[in-house]
C-alpha cells in the first residue's frame, strides 16, 4: 500500500523536493513491479521431451507444461497438444492420485454413461485458465506409483478458445492473453485461422498451390506429416533422399512414419517457413489418422518443426495464425 503524506506549506523546499523526489522512485518501484506481476502471471514454461526409434533420438519429440492442483502438493505434467480439441487427464494417472488423495474422488463428474470429467481449478505454471474441466481419457497413462508420477494428461486447443496464446520457441515459454495492441499485432505476419470444432486449420503455399494444415503442437518433431500417398510422393519425388522410418505411437495405437527430404519451400503469406533450408515431409498409412484428417478436409498435419527459431500467435479470438517478423 502506498501512503501519501500531506507537507505543511512553512515545510523547506528542499525538503518538499526531496519529499516528492522520493515518493516518484516508489511509485516508479510499485510501477515495475506491477508491470512485472502482470507480464509474468500468465507466462507458463515448457520443456522439451525426446524419443527414440529405430536407433535414432528425436530432441524434440514432445511439448510438456507444469501443472497442479490446489489440492495436491506435488507438481505434474502435460502434454502441451493442441490437436487435441479438448484437455485430458489419463484415467490411469488419475487412479493413482484418487489412491494417495481419497478427496480428489469428489472432484469427477459424470456427463453421461460415456464421458467423464475432472473439475478442479488447476494452474499451468502460474496461468488459471478459465476452463476447469479435463476429461477423462479411459484406460490409459502411466501405471505407477504416485511418487513416480509425472505425466498424467495432455492440455488441448479448449484451453485457449477465444483467447491468443503465443509461443515463443527459442525462450521455451507459453502466453495465453485475451487481447493484443495494435502495435503487438503489427509486430507478426498473420493468416487466416479456422477452428473447426478445436482443431485450428491454415493455410500454407507449396509450389505455388495453398493447401489446408491442421496445426498440431503434438506433432513436435514433424515439420510436415501426410496420409496422402500422391502428396507425399509430390514433395519428396520418385528417388527419396535421406529416408527414414519411425515407430510412432498414436493414443496408444502403433504407426509407422516414413521421411524423406523435401523438395519445395513452404510460405505462410510471404514468408517461407524453412528459409530454404532442407526439411523432410512424412508419411503414414495409419487409417485412423488419415479418417480425422479428411474429416476436418486438411491435406495434411505440420508441427513445431517448421517454426523451431520463431515465435507464434494462435490468435482464436481474430482467428489468425502468425509468424513474428525479424
Amino acid at each position: 500500500m502506498l501512503y501519501l503524506y500531506c507537507v505543511n506549506e512553512d515545510v523547506s523546499s528542499n525538503y518538499k523536493q526531496k519529499t516528492m523526489k522520493n515518493l516518484k522512485v516508489i511509485l516508479l518501484i510499485l510501477s515495475i513491479i506491477s508491470f512485472n506481476s502482470c507480464s509474468t502471471q500468465k507466462q507458463i514454461p515448457f520443456t522439451w521431451k525426446s524419443f527414440d526409434s529405430n536407433g535414432k533420438q528425436y530432441e524434440r519429440g514432445f511439448m510438456f507444461v507444469p501443472i497442479s492442483f490446489p489440492e495436491i502438493h506435488k507438481k505434474f505434467q502435460m502434454q502441451f497438444d493442441l490437436g487435441a480439441n479438448v484437455s485430458l487427464i489419463y484415467e490411469n494417472s488419475l487412479d493413482t492420485i484418487i489412491a494417495k488423495h481419497p478427496n480428489f474422488q469428489t472432484k469427477i463428474v459424470k456427463l453421461n454413461d460415456k464421458f467423464r470429467m475432472v473439475k478442479t481449478n488447476f494452474k499451468l505454471g502460474n496461468y488459471v485458465p478459465d476452463n476447469d474441466s479435463l476429461f477423462i481419457y479411459p484406460k490409459y497413462g502411466d501405471k505407477t506409483n504416485f511418487d513416480n508420477l509425472s505425466k498424467i494428461g495432455s492440455i488441448g486447443a479448449n484451453l485457449i478458445s477465444s483467447k491468443i496464446l503465443i509461443i515463443d520457441f527459442p525462450n521455451k515459454t507459453l502466453k495465453i492473453k485475451k487481447s493484443m495492441s495494435e502495435n503487438e499485432k503489427d509486430k507478426f505476419v498473420c493468416t487466416d485461422l479456422e477452428n473447426k470444432n478445436g482443431k485450428l486449420v491454415i493455410k500454407l503455399k507449396i509450389n505455388n498451390k495453398l493447401y489446408n494444415f491442421l496445426y498440431d503442437s503434438g506433432a513436435s518433431a514433424f515439420p510436415i506429416i501426410t496420409t496422402d500417398k500422391n502428396f507425399y510422393d509430390l514433395l519428396t519425388g520418385a528417388e527419396k533422399i535421406d529416408k527414414e522410418k519411425i515407430t510412432g505411437n498414436s493414443w496408444g495405437n502403433k504407426i509407422n512414419i516414413f521421411g524423406a527430404e523435401s523438395s519445395y519451400d513452404i510460405y505462410l503469406e510471404n514468408i517461407s517457413l524453412n528459409k530454404n533450408k532442407k526439411y523432410k515431409t512424412y508419411y503414414t498409412d495409419s487409417k485412423r489418422n488419415a479418417d480425422n484428417l479428411n474429416k476436418i478436409g486438411v491435406i495434411g498435419t505440420i508441427g513445431n518443426e517448421l517454426f523451431i527459431n520463431d515465435i507464434i500467435v494462435i490468435d482464436l479470438k481474430n482467428k489468425k495464425f502468425g509468424i513474428r517478423k525479424k
